[in-house]
């Protein structure tokens, strides 16, 4: 039996995950942010900073994420997204191969969720 909370969203807060992604989904197709791997963000200061698709979301969000591996259920709740979903972006990312500009077209298609 699955322990994943459920939780509503009503039409503001809709809106905000909707304009939050937007945004997210923008900023991996600008080429602003260079991609990495395995960590939301690159930490070594001799290189420049690197993103994670979500390390994006993260920076661009202002998520103030904490850990440098995943989002947390909160994070999660503020962009619609569930734990199944960081993962496949996750394995997107980081094995799969897949550009941010494939990564942005996946989240697009993700529909928001009311669990994490």
């Amino acid at each position: 039996m699955s322990r994943t909370k459920k939780t509503t969203f009503g039409p503001r807060e809709t809106q905000r995950i909707i304009a939050r992604r937007k945004k997210w989904v923008d900023a991996l197709r600008s080429g602003e942010y260079p991609q990495g791997l395995r960590r939301l963000r690159s930490t070594d200061p001799a290189e420049p900073t690197k993103y994670c698709c979500l390390g994006v979301a993260d920076e661009v969000c202002k998520l103030k994420n904490s850990d440098n591996g995943s989002l947390n259920p909160a994070q999660r709740l503020k962009l619609g997204i569930n734990r199944d979903h960081q993962g496949e972006l996750i394995s997107g990312n980081d094995s799969l191969g897949k550009t941010f500009q494939e990564l942005a077209d996946m989240i697009e298609k993700l529909p928001i969720v009311k669990e994490v």
